[in-house]
Order: structure tokens, then sequence, then C-alpha cells
């Protein structure tokens, strides 16, 4: 709670977010959204009092399977692939579990995605919890280079408020590992060009804008 006359809280976060989100990918290329649960224990995709009852994804109508669950500290990945391809195609480490094929599409112009848990059910059927909420767009102050340039979204602060652009960057497609630039990306981003993701007036930028293209480069197979 927060006392009369203080700041207000922040909203909650967590514990699993949507940490990356492929929704326009070039050719040959397969969408993706990557779940992180910042827990220091698994998470459960279902109830377990009720294990047919799972987590989903809202907005692209994609239900957990029974007993699926997110390691501590790890990721899993949701793919519009058959999950043994998809591991096999992009390298995705054993211990990332890869649920899917999802049966829709990631709108390319943009759409809400919402990662929503069961609670206990009810005598008028099963309720949802949203936990996460992501209301992407390819138009500014979004990173435009996400739509169909190569990179994908990435959050940038896993613990804080991620239906926001202003937490988000556009970095070459790590599904299932440590993002390319891991280091917090706290470097100013030009948020309203049209042409530029990082701030080219300083070294970091610069190194980072370089790191993006060539991450983007190994990810088109070149």
């Amino acid at each position: 709670s927060t006392p009369l006359g203080a700041a207000n809280a922040g909203p909650r976060v967590g514990p699993v977010v949507i940490s990356e989100i492929m929704y326009h990918t070039p050719q040959n290329g397969d969408q993706f959204v990557e779940l992180r649960n910042n827990a220091s224990t698994n998470v459960l995709l279902y109830d377990p009092a009720s294990p047919t009852n799972t987590w989903k994804l809202a907005g692209l109508g994609f239900a957990f399977p029974t007993g699926g669950e997110i390691p501590a500290a790890g990721r899993a990945l949701i793919v519009g692939l058959e999950p043994s391809a998809f591991r096999t195609k992009y390298g995705v480490p054993p211990e990332v579990p890869v649920f899917g094929p999802f049966a829709g599409t990631l709108q390319q112009s943009g759409e809400l995605l919402e990662l929503q848990w069961p609670r206990p059910p009810y005598t008028n059927g099963i309720g949802y919890v949203t936990m996460d909420a992501v209301r992407y767009n390819d138009k500014l102050p979004w990173p435009t280079v996400a739509d169909g340039g190569g990179p994908s979204l990435q959050r940038i602060h896993l613990d804080a408020f991620g239906n926001d652009p202003i937490n988000w960057t556009a970095a070459a497609p790590t599904p299932g590992g440590d993002p390319l630039l891991a280091d917090a990306l706290t470097t100013p981003f030009v948020r309203r060009s049209h042409l530029l993701t990082f701030d080219p007036t300083t070294v970091r930028g610069r190194v980072r804008h370089v790191l993006m293209v060539l991450g983007t480069l190994l990810w088109l197979g070149f």
C-alpha cells in the first residue's frame, strides 16, 4: 500500500514477462515470442489444482499445453514453426522450452499481446488474469527497424513496465538466448528518427548499431 500523500508505486511486473517479439520477419524467417521468468523458482504454466486450465497468450490465440513450465530465471519460446524444427534451425539451448506452433500470426502492423494465467474456476467458468501486456506497433515511437528490417523487438528492463515503447529496442533476434546487447542498453535511443535506433553521436551508440547489423546478418545466414 502507499501512504497518503506519497508517490504511487509503479505497476506490478511479472514474474513472467514478454521479453522479445519477432513480428515481421525477413525472408525465410520465423515469428516468435519470448518469455522470461524473473523469479528464482520454476513457474508452472497451468493451475496445479486444475492442470487442464493453462496459461495463454491472448492476441496470438495460443494456449499452453498441460504440464508446461518455465525454469527459474529462464526463458521460453512460443513459435510459429514446429518446435523441434525451430530449435534446430536457430540453435535454441535444450534448457529453453519451445511451445507451438501457434495457429495465427503476429500482426505486422502491431497488436496487443497479453500473457494470462487462469484463476481458480468459478461456477460461471474460468477467469484469466493478465500478468504482462504489450501493445507493440510498427510506427514511432516504437523502433521501426523491427518492421521487416531483420531485428526483433527486445525488452530493455525486464523488471520495468513493458507496455511502453521506451522500454523496448530493436536488435538482432536472440530466441531463447541472452540479447546481443546485454548490458542493459542504457545509451539514449533516437526514438523519433525514421532511420536510426541508436544515438549515432556517441561511440557506444555507433558500436551498438554495428553489432545490431552484424547480428542481423548472422540471423539471415550471411
